[in-house]
């Protein structure tokens, strides 16, 4: 994958359209984890800008064709440039290893304060005010507050701050598209000024097309030789295998997801989505023959819809019956326990996974982010809102399929470009395989259940039903499509002396889609949602399956039903609440960057406490100093070459003019307030910070350690400058 290397000539506001709480009106746009980056979307529309103008002025290859086919148009055309967000070096690694410490309650605390993405943000950026003028005089209600990013690199003291944004070809060779990367390269050439007062200093910026990293072959973050070895197709793995297999993976979100219909209750990655980038990647090498019609159309190949993964484990929409007590403040199973007149929440938008004796249930984070669509002469761009979810995440889904489809089903997992959702050539949608995929065997699990026993069916995915063409999605027919399945009798007689109630728990959504090769919306359908619960009471000792799928789109992942029985259902009581996975690695090279980072935040703590050190200590020892010794010390200081040849300026002070209103000398007393401050004959660190959890944290910090104490003459002209004023300024 190729990079453009975008380098600061000058402060920079990329905006984020928000504000920060009452401190600052106008941010810029950081990740959670306080890291700052350059929107993809914000990016390829100034380089799209670029493009317009460069046909202005008369280039050969910035045509109407060209711009369109490289940046894409309206009505959902998307072109061929696949652009990423413009990234810090190492930021994916950087930010795992900040919220690592965020999350770990055995941190040490001024670890953890520094690692807020509060602290993080303020490394790289600064808050600026400004206010409208009007004939000399501030005009009132005018002020605002702007946060900018630093011109510099705080990690690299000198350097020029440098974002890195990924970039390849939708579909298609280089050699095919040779015009559109040619214009692309003028584009780059051309942007020079991006973000917010663009006009007025700010956004000066260097975009370099195809840059490599320095000291660097590889990009971080691609594969080994031995890990490309591990994601070869091995024919060793179908060895024992039934004739139907399965094959699992994982996948992660390297970048919010949008989808169509996401919310804070739907949050799983349909198979639709799936199928789609599966089959394009397909296409990409191949073509419309048997094989895609088996692995994408006619239902020989079933698919299922990405869901988060939670402590390893795929997860599925969290069962109706699973509840949260309001007033008890806990979860309850209410199949197995009696909850009859309790005030009962569903857990809607949870999911969740069977432990041994329970369930783990976790929610999908997401947020909702502002854009506005693409302008057309003469109207302003709409704003509109979506859901996305964060990055960082880990889903998992599976493949249901034929043995002798392994091999073709497994290099299409492993070697997809994986984008999902909307925007899918710029900021959203980009996901990558997380870990090597598995291969098991699906042979058909069954239980027994006994006579009278309550039998529970629980959807793990949507169900859509049809009855001759027409669909049929009333309760009564979804149950008496589920008896005729499982040969139960479709009417639930609850017993007299039952102390549950044994009562269906449903819920129903409208499921789309959409198909980008005809720019079509798909008919809007009404589905029971996945989690919904059917009961039935078993009228003879019975064998059932275990899973089973039922109704319409089974190749996309509908119609899933788990089945379990009222033993079963006693033993999983205990609910707790968990979190979805999240990938932890940090790689390689990306390790020194991380501890670049921390070394950073570190110093910004250490040079914090060492201020408000020199703040107290120089009021607490005003009195030593008389006007005339400050001044004479400022110009020592300022003279100094290094702290030992300013202790030498010090014994150049007289000691025959002692004043016979003090006891100690004057060189004495101002030996006694620089050692006091930085060190006794050399320079120390404890000393110039204080004592504080900070020195403990940096007491084996060497490069810290080496900063704070290059900062002695700063933090010694700082305490004067308050002594100074503590007296008046007399």
């Amino acid at each position: 994958m190729k990079k453009l290397r975008i380098t600061l000539r000058s402060d920079l506001c990329a905006g984020s359209g928000e504000s920060f709480g009452n401190s600052v009106d106008t941010d810029i746009c950081i990740s959670d984890a306080g890291l700052p980056y350059i929107p993809a979307r914000r990016l390829k529309g100034c380089l799209r800008a670029e493009a317009v103008q460069l046909k202005k002025y008369g280039s050969k290859l910035a045509t109407d064709e060209n711009i369109q086919r490289l940046f894409g148009g309206k009505n959902g055309f998307e072109g061929i440039l696949v652009l990423e967000n413009a990234v810090l070096d190492g930021a994916e690694s950087m930010e795992r290893w900040l919220k690592s410490v965020n999350a770990d309650p055995s941190a040490e605390p001024i670890l953890k304060d520094t690692a807020r993405p509060g602290s993080v943000a303020s490394l790289f950026s600064y808050v600026r005010g400004q206010t409208k003028m009007q004939k000399g005089v501030p005009v009132d209600g005018t002020l605002r507050y702007t946060r900018v990013l630093n011109h510099y690199d705080p990690l690299h003291v000198g350097e020029e701050l440098v974002f890195w944004a990924d970039f390849s070809l939708k579909k298609g060779s280089e050699d095919e598209f040779s015009d559109e990367l040619n214009l692309l390269k003028q584009c780059c050439m051309a942007l020079r000024h991006i973000g917010l007062s663009r006009n007025r200093g700010l956004g000066n910026i260097k975009v370099v097309y195809d840059a490599k990293k320095t000291g660097e072959e590889t990009v971080v973050g691609e594969m080994s030789e031995n890990e490309q070895d591990a994601y070869q197709f091995d024919e060793g793995q179908l060895k024992d295998k039934s004739e139907m297999i399965c094959i699992t993976y994982h996948i992660h979100l390297d970048a919010p997801v949008t989808l169509p219909g996401c919310s804070e209750l739907i949050s799983e990655i349909p198979a639709r989505s799936v199928i789609g980038c599966m089959s394009t990647e397909y296409l990409r090498n191949g073509s419309a023959d048997e094989i895609f019609s088996k692995l994408f159309l006619d239902g020989t190949v079933q698919w299922s819809s990405l869901t988060p993964v939670i402590s390893g484990k795929i997860s599925a929409p969290t069962p109706l019956f699973l509840v949260n007590l309001k007033n008890e403040k806990r979860y309850a199973n209410c199949a197995g326990e009696d909850v009859r007149g309790k005030k009962q929440k569903t857990l809607e938008g949870t999911y969740a996974v069977e432990t041994k004796d329970g369930y783990t249930i976790a929610k999908a984070n997401s947020h909702i982010v502002y854009h506005h669509t693409v302008r057309v002469e003469g109207q302003d761009g709409m704003l509109y809102m979506q859901q996305s979810l964060d990055a960082g995440m880990i889903y998992g889904g599976t493949v249901t399929l034929p043995k002798y489809l392994a091999e073709n089903v497994w290099n299409i997992i492993v070697k997809a470009p994986l984008r999902f959702g909307r925007s899918r050539t710029a900021q959203y949608a980009a996901c990558s395989i997380a870990g090597v995929p598995k291969i098991s065997s699906c042979a058909m699990e069954e239980i027994i259940a006994e006579t009278g026993e309550p039998i529970y069916v629980v959807l793990q995915s949507d169900l859509i039903l049809s009855d001759s063409g027409v669909f049929a999605m009333d309760n009564a027919s979804v149950r008496d499509k589920i008896a005729m399945e499982l040969g139960l009798n479709p009417v639930c007689e609850v017993p007299a002396d039952s102390v549950r109630s044994l009562t269906d728990r449903t819920k129903y959504h409208v499921v789309s889609g959409y198909h980008s090769m005809w720019q079509l919306q798909k008919p809007q359908l009404l589905s029971l949602q996945g989690g919904s619960v059917f009961c039935f009471i078993s009228q003879e000792r019975k064998t059932l399956p275990r899973t089973f799928r039922i109704g319409e789109f089974k190749q996309e992942g509908f119609g899933v039903c788990h089945v379990l029985k009222q033993s079963e259902i006693n033993k999983l009581q205990y609910i707790s609440k968990g979190s979805v996975d999240r990938l932890n690695e940090i790689k390689g090279t990306d390790k020194i960057l991380v501890n670049e980072l921390r070394n950073a935040l570190l110093m910004t703590a250490a040079r914090h406490a060492a201020e408000n050190h020199a703040l107290q200590y120089a009021k607490s020892h005003a009195d030593e100093l008389e006007t005339g010794l400050i001044g004479r010390l400022r110009l020592m200081t300022d003279e100094a070459e290094n702290y030992e040849d300013l202790l030498n300026h010090i014994e150049s002070i007289k000691d025959s003019d002692e004043s016979s209103e003090t006891e100690v000398s004057r060189k004495l007393r101002v030996k006694q307030f620089v050692q006091g401050l930085c060190g006794l004959y050399r320079l120390e660190a404890d000393r110039l910070i204080g004592n504080c959890e900070i020195s403990n944290e940096i007491g084996n910090n060497k490069v810290v350690q080496r900063k704070i104490l290059g900062e002695w003459k700063s933090l010694l002209l700082f305490a004067l400058h308050i002594v100074y004023y503590e007296k008046g300024g007399q």
